[in-house]
């Protein structure tokens, strides 16, 4: 977040956000390592098209390990350790990342939102989905569009975990 925002910024905004979530009951740890999120996304390209219906897990489990565990979500170690709690082979898939394939894709998928981003057809500066996961793997999504207040947040991430 400060590469864009500058330190100052980033960590109001993460001050803001922790405050959010503690208000909500929720802990959230912003010591993660923030870079550049494109080896992630590949990642849950990858396990859509090895393990469909997976990709949601995965991706509730990177931002537990960016959020809830301060990790880095650009460690290929770490991200393989994230597919390994899926069923994935830990060494295969920090192979796999090392490569470049589902890159093409990953960016086309980028630059698509961008696209309709700019276009109007997507809004929400910035938008985020919050992702429930039950005890027996139903999921609950909620998205969240346009800039929220600190109440807004808390009542969302109330409705979230009451379910």
């Amino acid at each position: 977040m400060s590469g864009r925002q500058g330190p100052l910024k980033s960590n109001i905004a993460h001050q803001r956000i922790e405050r959010i979530a503690a208000e909500s009951g929720l802990r959230i740890n912003t010591d993660g390592l923030i870079g550049h999120t494109r080896r992630a996304h590949r990642l849950v390209w990858y396990v859509r098209r090895v393990m469909p219906g997976k990709e949601a897990e995965v991706v509730e489990r990177l931002f537990r390990l960016f959020w809830g565990e301060g990790g880095d979500v650009t460690s290929r170690g770490q991200l393989a350790r994230v597919a390994g709690m899926v069923g994935l082979e830990l060494e295969e898939v920090e192979g796999w990342l090392g490569g470049d394939e589902g890159a093409d894709e990953v960016d086309g998928e980028a630059e698509e939102w961008i696209r309709e981003r700019e276009s109007g057809e997507k809004r929400g500066v910035p938008f985020s989905v919050v992702v429930s996961v039950e005890d027996d793997g139903a999921e609950r999504r909620v998205v969240v569009g346009e800039s929220k207040s600190v109440e807004q947040w808390s009542e969302i991430l109330r409705d979230v975990m009451a379910g």
